[in-house]
């Protein structure tokens, strides 16, 4: 039947339908939906993140809202170095392109953890983290994936340096306005604008850095 014949068989069926005062029904047999009402409209848009109230203080923590802490978040959140292999980083399982988790039934780090990655977005407004609520704060969250086993199985100890230039992660030069990330190699100017979340050229440098690294692991594991 060509498309033509087939709608107008569709629409004589629905006329017919509706003749003989019958419910309609789609292509699949099921009862269309009614549009949504100007209060269903409403809740879902609350849903939204663009919709959540300021965050209130945290009064556990005197860091929350230093813009130099939020950067040095994001910075460790894209470091392998915190983990036990030298492998692994939060952004590992949460990825950003992925809602920041990693479409897998379970997240995969050092090991397999016994739960999947959760997604991410809207944290900072959550009472209570990970999937039982055992954690009530995001800083002493964040501790538990760094020395999980399954995960990065790191320790705190182990990341105390001397200090010396070689270990650093960023280098913040206030008097010559700019940012160096010693990992990728990448120097940006604008302390301020990086300082309030500007790190876009960080993060793309970080993830290329991260497909790289891994496309070398797959071609040395299929040599």
């Amino acid at each position: 039947m060509g498309r033509g014949r087939f709608v107008g068989a569709t629409a004589g069926g629905l006329l017919l339908i509706a003749a003989a005062g019958l419910p309609a029904v789609n292509s699949l047999g099921a009862e269309p939906q009614p549009p949504f009402t100007p209060a269903e409209r409403a809740a879902i848009g609350s849903l939204a993140l663009a919709a959540l109230p300021p965050l209130p203080a945290d009064p556990t923590n005197r860091f929350a809202d230093d813009p130099a802490a939020a950067a040095l978040g994001a910075t460790l959140f894209f470091d392998q170095r915190l983990s036990a292999n030298g492998k692994v980083a939060c952004a590992t399982c949460h990825k950003i392109d992925r809602q920041f988790q990693d479409d897998l039934p379970l997240g995969e780090g050092l090991g397999t953890a016994n739960r999947r990655t959760m997604p991410l977005a809207g944290a900072a407004w959550k009472r209570w983290f990970f999937w039982d609520g055992r954690k009530d704060s995001l800083w002493s969250q964040a501790l538990s994936p760094l020395e999980n086993a399954a995960e990065q199985a790191g320790n705190r100890k182990a990341q105390v340096g001397t200090g010396e230039r070689s270990e650093k992660i960023r280098t913040y030069n206030f008097p010559q306005d700019r940012v160096t990330d010693h990992r990728v190699k990448v120097t940006k100017n604008g302390l301020p604008a990086i300082l309030a979340g500007d790190l876009d050229d960080f993060t793309a440098a970080l993830e290329a850095d991260e497909k790289r690294r891994k496309l070398e692991q797959a071609s040395v594991g299929a040599g």
